[in-house]
């Protein structure tokens, strides 16, 4: 038998993570629930942490792989913000406590480092492709090269190649 106040002005209302007023003997209640049951929550552990934290950055390596940087940076940000609810299913239908901060901190720094990595190297291409192409290329080619960098080879390539020079008469003099 349990006996404790639950109502609004008495003083034995507590916060818990679902509710901000919550009577105390209610807890009380829940706890006792929870060891005559044998039904606990099942925590994670370490290697739950690992899997999760593996997982999301996982997640952030392929949402870099998307093109576009406001499509990239959405598929992380979906991931991050639907990870708090597969917790949150995970403690109510498992019963099982997974970590929920290093995961998701895991996910930024991993999607931050390589989404920073890729737009410098991409930076990086389209200023040695500028340099070395807009001298010799057309405006409309060298943006056509700078929206798609894999069509040059930067060591260049070897070809056996045979080149006709011709010139028409009287060319030369009326030009």
């Amino acid at each position: 038998c349990l006996v404790g106040t639950a109502f609004t002005g008495g003083g034995d209302l507590k916060a818990q993570p679902f509710d901000a007023l919550y009577p105390g003997v209610g807890i009380h209640a829940n706890l006792l629930n929870t060891i005559l049951s044998g039904r606990s929550r099942a925590e994670a552990g370490a290697a739950g942490l690992v899997l999760c934290v593996l997982i999301l950055a996982s997640i952030a390596v392929l949402a870099n792989l998307i093109r576009g940087p406001f499509l990239s940076a959405g598929a992380a940000a979906a991931a991050g913000l639907t990870y708090p609810g597969v917790v949150l299913m995970a403690l109510k239908g498992l019963d099982l406590h997974l970590p929920l901060f290093l995961p998701e901190l895991g996910l930024a720094v991993s999607f931050a480092a390589i989404f920073i990595h890729r737009y410098a190297t991409e930076f990086r291409d389209a200023a040695f492709l500028r340099e070395h192409f807009q001298s010799t290329l057309s405006p409309q080619l060298l943006d056509e090269l700078l929206k798609n960098p894999g069509m040059v080879n930067r060591r260049g390539e070897r070809r056996e190649m045979t080149v006709m020079f011709t010139d028409i008469k009287g060319f030369t003099t009326t030009s």
